[in-house]
């Protein structure tokens, strides 16, 4: 044997037996933790909110206690209607820049968000802006979707 197969051979045992003592030796490690227990989301609306204000002793400091469910339902919506991502901001303005590709998104965003992926998956893979639109987390994604269908175009 020369000296090339004794390393691969070497090297290929030691994968083996590391892999074969940290598998199990990790597991064991692991057994003896307790588990964290599973954290449940509630969406709190208006009236939870001001429920829970209500019950909250440093309401009453802070200005909180004057809050009604009707206050906390116009500041979410408010909140929703400001709140805009730099992100779909800049793509906002890039689609604005371009007539052709803007008209053809709106189109399709009128359709849904079906139709529009499509329109996006169908421009050429050497269209910057394909990749761009692709790249988007789906939140920006679909601010940009609500915005286009808005459009009057």
């Amino acid at each position: 044997m020369n000296r090339q197969k004794i390393r691969i051979a070497a090297a290929s045992a030691l994968a083996a037996v590391a892999f074969g003592v940290a598998a199990p030796s990790a597991h064991a490690a692991e057994s003896g933790r307790t588990p964290a227990p599973a954290v449940s989301v509630q969406h709190a609306d208006a009236a939870r909110l001001a429920t829970l204000i209500a019950q909250n002793p440093a309401a009453a400091t802070n200005g909180e206690a004057g809050l009604n469910a009707a206050v906390i339902a116009q500041l979410q919506n408010q909140q929703e209607v400001q709140q805009g991502s730099p992100r779909a901001e800049a793509i906002k303005a890039l689609l604005k820049k371009s007539g052709s590709l803007f008209k053809a998104a709106v189109k399709n965003a009128k359709k849904g968000a079906d139709a529009y992926r499509k329109w996006v998956d169908s421009l050429s893979n050497f269209n910057p802006v394909k990749w761009t639109l692709k790249a988007l987390p789906g939140a920006v994604q679909y601010e940009i979707i609500d915005w286009l269908a808005k459009q009057v175009g």
